[in-house]
């Protein structure tokens, strides 16, 4: 499969998979703590609260190896990226350019939304790559030293 990666920026899939997991986290928590004192926090309706309970139960799934936290937060980091492209091509298109600082402010936008953008596609590749490496060892059956130490 082209989307799966077999290290995270030198470290093995499950470090780079926390780290990606823990700093989403904070993240996140950061995020709903600054709504939290701004006494604004979105209606429970809002896609955010979604993103906020995936990336609360992602580094679970990774220490456990429990695979629906994991597509929890795929799906919701999926249809992120999908938003975050449409908002992206949205703000090009509806660009001013009748001066030249509305170019340069409207060029680094799209630069440093397409690096972040990158950067989220990269970590959505890593916890992809590592879903799937978590659900083959869950396929994988038993050893004949495994069997023992069960009972089977």
């Amino acid at each position: 499969m082209c989307l799966r990666v077999n290290t995270c920026c030198c470290t093995n899939l499950r470090t780079g998979g926390l780290i990606i997991a823990w700093s989403n986290w904070i993240l996140v928590v950061l995020i709903f703590g600054a709504w939290f004192f701004k006494d604004e926090l979105p209606s429970i309706l809002n896609p955010l609260w979604y993103d906020f309970i995936a990336s609360i139960l992602l580094p679970y799934g990774i220490y456990k190896n429990i695979r629906p936290p994991m597509l929890c937060w795929l799906i919701t980091k999926a249809v992120f990226l999908v938003v975050l492209v449409i908002v992206l091509g949205q703000q090009l298109l509806e660009a001013p350019f009748s001066t030249a600082g509305e170019v340069f402010e409207t060029i680094i936008s799209v630069l440093l939304g397409g690096a972040f953008y990158g950067l989220m596609v990269y970590c959505w590749i890593v916890m992809f790559s590592l879903y799937l490496e978590i659900r083959a060892i869950a396929n994988r059956p038993p050893t004949a030293s495994q069997m023992m130490v069960e009972g089977v």
